[in-house]
């Protein structure tokens, strides 16, 4: 009896997390994502930010190898030159723009074996931010980290970054 009424419990609270837990929080279907990429046949796309006014997310996609992701915030004199592109479907001009005009900020997010951020593989998956390189199967240490709490939050903040850039370009891609 009391464990029926334990699973019973269990199965309340997880139909509650489900429930209360935003869609667009829903992780990334990496498969789904690169059976779309496949079908379009799609190396390289770029969209302005849903979210942000002079933000762009771009992915480089080797099939079955990596994506590359790019988030920029570009700066005012750059943002037509990268609209220009985008309107001219030069997918691959605007991404490496994206990294190479001077004065953008910029994260590039490495998953080789497009498989998700992994921090206990020998992926090599990595970010790169500006001009710092963190390489997620490194030690905190190693990393450049003071700690493993600090290194632990860089990972979460930018995996949930690296799921809801996906999840944009996922949707740009299916309109």
């Amino acid at each position: 009896m009391e464990k029926t009424i334990r699973m019973s419990a269990i199965c309340i609270l997880v139909m509650l997390m489900a429930a209360i837990t935003p869609a667009n929080q829903a992780a990334v279907n990496l498969d789904q994502l690169k059976g779309l990429l496949d079908q379009k046949d799609t190396s390289y796309f770029v969209i302005k930010s849903p979210t942000e006014n002079n933000g762009f997310i771009g992915i480089n996609y080797l099939k079955d190898v990596s994506l590359i992701v790019i988030h920029a915030n570009v700066l005012d004199d750059n943002v037509s030159f990268v609209e220009d592109s985008i309107s001219a479907k030069d997918y691959k001009k605007a991404y490496l723009d994206l990294s190479l005009m001077k004065g953008n900020s910029y994260t590039i997010i490495f998953d080789f074996m497009i498989d998700g951020l992994e921090v206990s593989s020998s992926s090599g998956d990595f970010i790169k931010t500006d001009d710092q390189v963190v390489y997620l199967n490194k030690s905190p240490d190693e990393a450049g980290f003071d700690s493993g709490q600090d290194f632990d939050k860089f990972v979460r903040e930018n995996t949930q970054n690296y799921e809801d850039w996906l999840r944009a370009v996922q949707n740009a891609l299916t309109r």
